[in-house]
Parts: C-alpha cells; sequence; structure tokens
C-alpha cells in the first residue's frame, strides 16, 4: 500500500442521515498542497470528534510518534499516519489553514523492489478491522502493513530464498556425486522412463494378451511367413490387451461405487498388483518364446497339406515385428488418453461413471477411425492412385501391339494402343494363337477376339471414369470386329488395377477352338485393397455399365444368331459383375449363364444363395435346389465333379471359391460372430481344428486375405484359380468334342499361361 499521503474521508453534509444498508468500502480523497491520494475504508454512520481527541490518540505509544495537525473532523476509526511527515508537535510542520505540507521526496529505492500499492480488495480490507473497535486497535492493524514493514518481509523472503538456493545447490551437487556409481545409475534406469512405462501396465491387460498371443499364432487359411506371422500374433496381443485392461477398470469401477465411503478401494488387488503385474509380464515372455515354436510347427503342417516344402522355422522376426504391432498402439493410446478422459467427464454429467466410461471409448474409436478412413482415402486417392497411373501410363515392351484387327489397341481399332493401360496392353497382347489352339483340340480354330477398353487417355487418366461412354465404345469395338458372329460372348468386369486373369479367359477360347469374343471394361488402376477402401460402388457401377450396354445392343439381334451371353469376374471384378443383377431369377432371365470366381464375402449375390442352400449342405460347398441352375466348384485343381448332382438346366451358373479362399471368408462380421463354416467340418486344403476367436480370427482372415494371391501361393488354393476354370466353363458353355483325356490336357495346358 502507498504509505505517503493522508487521507480525509468525505463528510456527509450536516442533517444528511447515511443509510443502514451502506456498507464500508474504500474511499480516497486527494488532499491539497502536495498531499497524495491515500486509500481509507469508510464505514456508515461514522460520529465524529473533536481534533484534540485524535491528537490524543495519535499520541499513545501504540502509535507512530509522527502524527500530523488537522483542523478536520475524523471518525472513530481515526486515520492512518505518514512515516513521510514531520513529528505534530513540529509546529512548522503545518502551514496555514492547517493543511499537511507536500510530501518529502522519496529516497532512492534499490533496484527490484517495487513500492508497495494500496489496491481495492479482499485483502485490502480483511486487513482493517470491523466498525466499532477503537482507533488505536485500527491504527495498530494498519501499522502491520507499513512501508517498514513491507521492506522487512521482503529482505526475509530475499533472504530466505537466498538460503533455499544454497541449499538446492548443495542437494544437487550431492545428488550428482552419488549418481555416477553403478547401483545409483541402475536406480535411476529402474524408476525411469521404461520403469513408468512398466508400472502403468496393466495385469489384467497382459494376462488375456498372452492367451490372445498364443491364439494370434495358430494357422488359419494360408501360411504365413514371419512378418505376416508377426503381425497377426502383435495385432492379437494388442487386442487381448485391451479387452483385458478394459475389464479390470470395470471392476475397479464397480468395486468403487460398491465402497465408496472406503478411501481405500482405489484399485482392485491394489496390494498385489505388482506381483501379478510381474507374474503376467513373465507369463507373457515364456508364452512368445514357445509360440515361436508351436507356431513354426503349424505352418509346416499346413504347407504339407497343400503340396509345398516345409520349410517354415522359428523365426526371431516373429518377436520384433510383434513387439512393434503391440508397442505403437500402445504409445497412440497413450497420447489421446486425455482426450478420452474429457469425453468421459463430458458424458459423465448424464451417464452413471462405467457407461460413460465405456461410451466415451466407443465414440473415441469410431470418430478416430471415420477421421483415419478419411485421411486414409486421401493419402491413397492423391498419391497411391497417381502413382499407380502413372505405372498404367508407362509403354512396356513386355507386350507387342497386336496386329490383328481382332484386337483392341490394333491399327484398325477405334481404341488406341497408348489408352489401353497396362493391364489392358497385357490383355489384348497375350493369349493363345490359333496353331496353339487347334494344337490342343486337333480341330481347325480361329482367331480369338479381345476387347479392351481403359481409363486412360493419352497417357492420362480419367477420373472419375465416364464407364457409360466408356461401355459405349465396347460396344463399338464389338460392332467392329462382329463379335456377335462368335459362338460365346464373356463380359469381364477386372479386378481393381484392370487386370483380366489370363488362364480363365484362355479356358474358354481353347474350349470352343477360338470362336468367342471376350471384353472387358477397366473401371480404376488402383490395386484391389486400394479400391476396396477408397469406393466399393465403383466395380459395381462399372459391372452393370458393361453388361446394359451390350445387353441392349445383344438384344437387336435376332434370337437364333446371338453368342451366348456369358459375364464373368474374379475378387472384385466378381463383386462388380454380380451387382448387374437384383437375383438369381434376374441372371436366369436376361444372361446366358455366369462364371465368378473367388467371389468377395461381402458380394450380396452369393451371400444370398449360400442363405438359401439346401439342408445339410455346408457353407464352403452349398448346394442349392439341387444344383438345378447353380453349383460350386471348390476342389483343389483336377476335376470338379460338377455333374455328380445329376443333369441341370440352363442356363447355368458356376461359383468357383476355394475353402481356403480368405477373399471368399473374410468381412467385417467375422470379428464379433463366427460364420457357419467355422462351426462346419473344414474344406480339404484347412487343416482341421479351426477355432473362433473374437477379434483374433477377424484379424488372422483379414491377413489371410491378402498374402492369399502372393507368389507363394500354389495353383488350385488360395485366391490362384486354373484348373477349376475348365470345368466351369465346360459346365456353363457346354462345348462339345471333350472326354476327361483332353480336360485334362487342357487343365495342364493353363498351368503354363501367365496369369
Amino acid at each position: 500500500m502507498q504509505l505517503h499521503g493522508a487521507v480525509h474521508p468525505p463528510l456527509a453534509p450536516a442533517g444528511e442521515h447515511v443509510g443502514d444498508r451502506d456498507r464500508p468500502r474504500l474511499r480516497g480523497q486527494r488532499l491539497r498542497h502536495g498531499g497524495r491520494l491515500r486509500a481509507r475504508l469508510q464505514g456508515p454512520r461514522a460520529p465524529a470528534h473533536e481534533h484534540g481527541q485524535g491528537r490524543r490518540e495519535h499520541a499513545h505509544p501504540h502509535q507512530r510518534d509522527r502524527a500530523r495537525r488537522a483542523r478536520h473532523l475524523h471518525d472513530e476509526r481515526g486515520h492512518r499516519l505518514d512515516h513521510g511527515r514531520a513529528p505534530a508537535h513540529h509546529e512548522g510542520a503545518s502551514r496555514a489553514g492547517g493543511l499537511p505540507r507536500a510530501a518529502r521526496p522519496r529516497r532512492r529505492r534499490r533496484p527490484g523492489v517495487r513500492p508497495h500499492r494500496a489496491r481495492r480488495g479482499r485483502g485490502a480490507a480483511a486487513r482493517l478491522l470491523p466498525q466499532g473497535l477503537r482507533a488505536r486497535a485500527v491504527v495498530r492493524t494498519v501499522h502491520a502493513v507499513s512501508a517498514a514493514g513491507v521492506l522487512a518481509s521482503l529482505r526475509a523472503a530475499r533472504a530466505l530464498a537466498t538460503d533455499r538456493a544454497a541449499t538446492a545447490t548443495a542437494a544437487d551437487a550431492a545428488r550428482a556425486a552419488a549418481a555416477v556409481t553403478p547401483a545409483a545409475a541402475s536406480a535411476r534406469l529402474a524408476v525411469g522412463p521404461l520403469g513408468r512405462f512398466w508400472r502403468s501396465l496393466s495385469p489384467a491387460g497382459l494376462a488375456v494378451g498372452a492367451a490372445a498371443y498364443a491364439a494370434g499364432t495358430r494357422p488359419t487359411l494360408a501360411p504365413r511367413g514371419a512378418v505376416a506371422q508377426g503381425v497377426a500374433a502383435g495385432l492379437s496381443l494388442a487386442v487381448g490387451y485391451a479387452l483385458g485392461a478394459r475389464g479390470e477398470r470395470l471392476v475397479h469401477w464397480a468395486r468403487r461405487g460398491a465402497h465408496r465411503a472406503d478411501d481405500a478401494a482405489g484399485h482392485p488387488w491394489s496390494d498385489a498388483q505388482p506381483v501379478a503385474r510381474a507374474v503376467a509380464g513373465a507369463s507373457l515372455a515364456a508364452t512368445a518364446v514357445v509360440t515361436l515354436w508351436t507356431g513354426a510347427q503349424g505352418q509346416r503342417r499346413l504347407q504339407r497339406l497343400w503340396g509345398l516344402p516345409a520349410t517354415a522355422q522359428p523365426d526371431p522376426r516373429t518377436l520384433a515385428v510383434a513387439a512393434g504391432a503391440i508397442v505403437l498402439p500402445v504409445i497412440a493410446q497413450r497420447r489421446i488418453r486425455r482426450r478420452v478422459h474429457a469425453l468421459r467427464s463430458l458424458l459423465g454429467r448424464w451417464l452413471p461413471e462405467p457407461v460413460a466410461g465405456v461410451a466415451g471409448d466407443a465414440l473415441y474409436t469410431v470418430g478416430s477411425i471415420l477421421l483415419l478412413r478419411a485421411g486414409f482415402a486421401e493419402i491413397l486417392g492423391r498419391y497411391v492412385t497417381g502413382r499407380f497411373a502413372i505405372r498404367s501410363g508407362t509403354i512396356s515392351h513386355e507386350y507387342e501391339r497386336p496386329t490383328a484387327s481382332t484386337r483392341s489397341g490394333s491399327p484398325a481399332s477405334f481404341e488406341p494402343w497408348s489408352g489401353l493401360g497396362a493391364e489392358g496392353r497385357r490383355f489384348v497382347g497375350s493369349g493363345p494363337s490359333v496353331e496353339e489352339i487347334a494344337e490342343l483340340t486337333g480341330r481347325p480354330a480361329v482367331e480369338p477376339i479381345r476387347v479392351y477398353v481403359g481409363v486412360t487417355t493419352h497417357g492420362k487418366l480419367v477420373d472419375p471414369p465416364d464407364l457409360d461412354a466408356m461401355a459405349a465404345r465396347l460396344v463399338a469395338e464389338l460392332d467392329r470386329t462382329r463379335a456377335w458372329e462368335r459362338d460365346v460372348l464373356v463380359l469381364v468386369t477386372p479386378t481393381g488395377s484392370g487386370w483380366v486373369d489370363g488362364p480363365a479367359v484362355a479356358a474358354v477360347e481353347y474350349l470352343h477352338g477360338g470362336r468367342t469374343a471376350v471384353a472387358a471394361l477397366q473401371y480404376s488402376v488402383n490395386p484391389s485393397w486400394v479400391q476396396l477402401a477408397l469406393e466399393l460402388d465403383l466395380p459395381a457401377r462399372a459391372g452393370r455399365a458393361l453388361f446394359e450396354a451390350v445387353h441392349a445392343r445383344w438384344r437387336q439381334l435376332p434370337p437364333d444368331s446371338r453368342p451366348l451371353l456369358v459375364p464373368f469376374g474374379l475378387s472384385l471384378g466378381a463383386y462388380g459383375s454380380q451387382a448387374a443383377f437384383g437375383s438369381l431369377e434376374d441372371v436366369l432371365s436376361r444372361a446366358g449363364g455366369a462364371v465368378w470366381a473367388g467371389s468377395p464375402r461381402f458380394t450380396p449375390l452369393v451371400t444370398e444363395l449360400t442363405a438359401r442352400r439346401d439342408a445339410g449342405s455346408t457353407q464352403i460347398h452349398p448346394v442349392l435346389d439341387g444344383g438345378r441352375h447353380v453349383r460350386f466348384a471348390t476342389r483343389n485343381g483336377g476335376p470338379q465333379h460338377l455333374d455328380a448332382l445329376g443333369s441341370a438346366g440352363s442356363p447355368r451358373v458356376v461359383y468357383v471359391q476355394h475353402p481356403s479362399d480368405g477373399v471368399a471368408r473374410w468381412w467385417w462380421p467375422e470379428l464379433w460372430r463366427p460364420d457357419d463354416w467355422l462351426r462346419e467340418p473344414v474344406g480339404q486344403d484347412v487343416l482341421p481344428r479351426l477355432q473362433w476367436w473374437p477379434v483374433i480370427t477377424g484379424v488372422q482372415l483379414f491377413l489371410d486375405m491378402m498374402v492369399s494371391d502372393s507368389d507363394g501361393i500354389p495353383a488350385g488354393y488360395g485366391h490362384h484359380y486354373c484348373g477349376a476354370y475348365v470345368d466351369a466353363w465346360r459346365w456353363v458353355t457346354q462345348p462339345d468334342g471333350w472326354d476327361e483325356s483332353r480336360l485334362a490336357a487342357l487343365r495342364a495346358r493353363l498351368a503354363d499361361v501367365p496369369r
């Protein structure tokens, strides 16, 4: 508070009554002759007293000896004294009129010390006593916050800070000297970041994670290498740890709610938690080491079942990949914990704590997935698609430009060679020749027709593609090549990158001696997994545009001269091709048959037909209406025995799918509920005793889908279809002159056809 100057409270006019509702408040008045503004508490109805009374009180030993004279009336509280004024008994200290003279110049203060200033507020009012006390007590209270007291307090605080700094410096030096010993360094490391991370782990999460880790190393559909095995084990461990930690938190909430009055109820098994964490961590470490051998043994058994060399061995890379797969999610979870807690607190205003916790986690998880998916789609759409577009536009010398007019991209074609893309150039630049077909069949053959329309124009990607315009261009190519005069017209919906499976097309060309026309419409340059993440509706729209345009032109032909119209698709192409039909009856009424291989689990038509299967048939090999129109080829190479169910009607539809094909088995519902095939007897290419675990099995099937068409997968297993195409096309198109010996020779020939 400023202590240079005097305060005189303004007096109420004579006869004016001050109301009782007025509260004490700080008032101030600047005095003449140099007096400074002083803060003062002015109370209501303060009775006046003569100046002599005030001077007698000022002379009290408890008051300061330097009082000033004034002729004004004062209230009963008295006024604060100024240590910078002359004593009251010096008559020369006052000027005429009894007013105080100007304050003396203040002494120069030391640098760094701010003068104490009075402020209006609770602190200043709290240091003054209530109304009714004697002035000497008031003055004694004010004296406690005088300038001398403030300066003394500042000096004491500075001395105390200096002593503490010296003490802290000495303590730091002692700790630094002690830290150089190996024992001290080990103890410091034990309580460092790794120690804090270890103490933050959930014992229940580690225990459940160990069981999940063991389950994640078991074989499922396809053999996995060390990296894929480590990813499966690490993700399974992350899922198990999350479930165990969440269960522990729920128990903690329930126990705290039941014993809210008990302060000790802070955590379940709080006393035994360090021991439980150590035991759970040891069990996890032992499980990781043991499963190196048990997991490799399971992979060797699956390799022998597929006819592959049993080469799987314990690989330490599995542990490294699994550690990365668990550590990265845990670190990410720690970073977003604050946001989750904030969301829980917000929901806790209206929901019970356990419900708010679960709801907060669910909302944050869903929101994170949506944001990550949007960011992932942006990255894929902007960068990945651009790279694949460049590769698609690059003209390779592996396939030469065809010269036959029956091929797109030829000099006679409406479609330029550069506009077909990499997969289109591969499709029209390959295939069996007339001589190869005649050699195998022993009969005269003709040049097969292959038509392809790509999504690139002059080497540049057209995004989004105009599918209707592209389908019209494809019909124009069919008109140019006189494809309507052939026996069979196959409409191919390619995979995401525009790839057409070579053995599938070559099989139907061999069976009909080249009297076929195959038309393919590209819709993307991305691999199927990228297109699945970006836009799943695009292949469906391409399949509809392709079939609708060709079917409209096909209906204009005389009924007795129409070719057999057969849609075909593999993988994501099978999904897009089936999207042109709303039901099986729609297929039978508008198409002459269909061959679909490796249909994804999320394909609506095949899912509906599988659900309608006859009683007693399994999901991996369903039988629909006794095989009247639809049959499933599920064997691994060799004869498919499609005629085993007896005679069939026409048109005919064949689904080619292996029991070990992860594409035909995985979809999101596998994470939380088992499909029928997991409870039924397994297929001939899957190991017995396949068990379903929540979330874990879904993760394993997802990895099986990713590796089901890799280079190490043999023909006739997984997503690699080859010889089964021969039986499928023969049963659907019904060519003449093919016995079992010729069919076996064709299967052997297709094994050498590049995909």
